[in-house]
């Protein structure tokens, strides 16, 4: 039987198997995320240098082989594609940061504004987490934190923008009074409303 494997980055990370959530040793989180946030072959060296720069080649190696083993008996070697000097992210692995980029780019723009296409479960999630990998301090996260930030703030700012909008009415002077109204003052056509 084939295993869906989603993973949030989004947030706190963490990896779901057929929905059921799944503790990886940090050393095999720490490839799977680098995996899904470079979202390319990455070769072999290059991922040693990256996770263990302070280790020995020869020592980095090893601790890289180690990693991919301890995937197995978890059932999540399937996390990852191994080919010769290369590893890279399954394609069939569901990302919440990929489906926000995705979504992103379905954006359309007006006067120059992003507004989304419609609304979106991976636009809404991006918005309310907090960072990509919240809390991690390794280097390589760093500048692809900053593009999640940058992507969260043209979802806040488009008009259409994921979070609930405050709507106002001004009656001006000899305006018909409408029930519910409260005069001249803000009203908000949102209040009690989920978003």
């Amino acid at each position: 039987m084939s295993k869906q494997f989603t993973l949030n980055l989004l947030g706190e990370f963490a990896v779901y198997r057929d929905m059921e959530p799944l503790v990886l040793p940090p050393s095999c989180r720490r490839l799977v995320a680098l995996a899904a946030v470079k979202r390319r072959e990455l070769h072999r060296s290059w991922v040693c240098d990256l996770l263990w720069p302070d280790s020995p080649p020869h020592k980095a190696v090893s601790s890289l082989r180690s990693a991919l083993w301890r995937l197995r008996p978890l059932g999540a070697d399937t996390l990852l594609v191994v080919r010769h000097q290369y590893v890279s992210l399954a394609p069939e692995v569901k990302v919440d940061w990929h489906e926000a980029l995705a979504q992103h780019e379905a954006m359309t723009l007006i006067d120059g504004r992003p507004v989304p296409a419609f609304t979106h479960p991976a636009l809404h999630r991006l918005v309310r987490s907090g960072d990509l990998l919240e809390g991690w301090s390794d280097s390589w996260c760093v500048a692809e934190r900053d593009r999640c930030r940058a992507v969260k703030r043209s979802v806040l700012d488009s008009p259409e923008g994921a979070t609930p909008r405050q709507v106002t009415h001004y009656a001006g002077p000899g305006a018909p009074h409408r029930p519910g109204s409260l005069g001249g003052r803000h009203h908000n056509d949102n209040a009690g409303c989920l978003p």
